[in-house]
């Protein structure tokens, strides 16, 4: 089984903490847990320090999801290796503490 990684977006904010691809570059999918309505981006960085994280983008521009209040499962774009590390933002402040699970499989870089 692929190994499950956890991001959490705390009371009051709207960035998770760093989740640690390096080793499971081949994100797959997110299931979003109830949340306060609005767009889902995921942002990267090829290392921790905190200035380097932007949101990701494809050929077209920022990959946003749109997600309303309520719970959802997003399936990740095939194609697409993850930076090795990445954060969960949302474009609203959470009203309570919300953790988002990662399924990601192992692959090469």
């Amino acid at each position: 089984m692929p190994p499950l990684l956890f991001a959490v977006v705390n009371s009051g904010q709207k960035v998770s903490g760093n989740v640690d691809l390096s080793v499971y570059p081949s994100l797959r999918s997110i299931d979003v847990p109830t949340i306060n309505s609005g767009d889902l981006y995921l942002q990267g960085s090829f290392n921790t320090t905190s200035g380097n994280f932007k949101r990701l983008a494809d050929n077209v521009g920022q990959i946003a999801n749109v997600v309303n209040a309520g719970s959802t499962h997003l399936l990740w774009p095939g194609g697409y290796l993850a930076p090795n590390y990445v954060r969960v933002e949302l474009l609203s402040t959470q009203t309570d503490v919300r953790t988002f699970t990662l399924l990601a499989t192992p692959g090469l870089r």
